[in-house]
């Protein structure tokens, strides 16, 4: 990815798990500056068909990736760049596996895993006990058996404190039960690549949305 992107951020915080001195040269950064220079980054002007690019005048850097701007556009990339590697969501992936090969990881506890909903619900639960106060949770480099270990929440920010309106307040509490609690929406989720949150994740999302207060005016 040659933008920002919460997908970078995810995996190199995984990176960082996994092997600690990546921390320390690249780091969990949405933008990570990697060792690389992109084809098609507006910093590097082609120069021939030779593979090379200008930076200025005096600077010449060998192009030695290519870059996408999301995550269809990293998978695109891969498909047409023999011998590449990229990254993206299980949702941008869902439904392109015939185009590009998705590749199975060992995790912590030494198991070749695949990155489905099933893997991915494991390290929820796994990781259950770890939510900050803003119920936020870091779901990498998970120890448990047939986890997936490169994960994240798609997170709902809601006003728990200040929302004004009784009834807007109300109808998206009944949005966010039924969200994570429906068996329609979680078939939706699966449909789009998404995983459903596993019970007892529901069960803790629930408690914290029954203390959510209207601010009286």
């Amino acid at each position: 990815r040659i933008d920002r992107s919460g997908t970078s951020e995810i995996l190199t915080r995984a990176l960082s798990a996994f092997y600690p001195p990546f921390s320390e040269h690249v780091g969990i950064n949405s933008l990570p500056d990697w060792p690389v220079r992109f084809q098609n980054d507006a910093r590097c002007v082609p120069m021939s068909s030779c593979g090379e690019c200008q930076v200025d005048r005096n600077t010449r850097v060998e192009c030695n990736g290519v870059g996408g701007t999301d995550g269809k556009d990293v998978l695109l990339r891969v498909q047409h760049t023999p011998n590449s590697l990229g990254y993206s969501v299980l949702a941008d992936i869902h439904g392109s596996e015939k185009f590009v090969g998705v590749a199975n990881m060992v995790n912590k506890a030494g198991i070749t895993v695949t990155a489905n909903t099933s893997s991915v619900a494991i390290v929820m639960s796994d990781f259950l006990g770890s939510f900050t106060s803003r119920m936020t949770a870091n779901l990498v480099d998970s120890g448990t058996v047939d986890a997936w270990p490169i994960a994240s929440y798609t997170y709902l920010i809601v006003r728990t404190r200040s929302m004004r309106s009784p009834v807007k307040a109300e109808r998206l509490g009944m949005f966010v039960r039924w969200a994570i609690t429906s068996p329609t929406a979680a078939q939706i989720a699966a449909q789009g690549g998404f995983t459903a949150l596993p019970r007892d994740v529901a069960l803790r999302v629930l408690d914290v949305l029954a203390n959510v207060t209207v601010k009286s005016i």
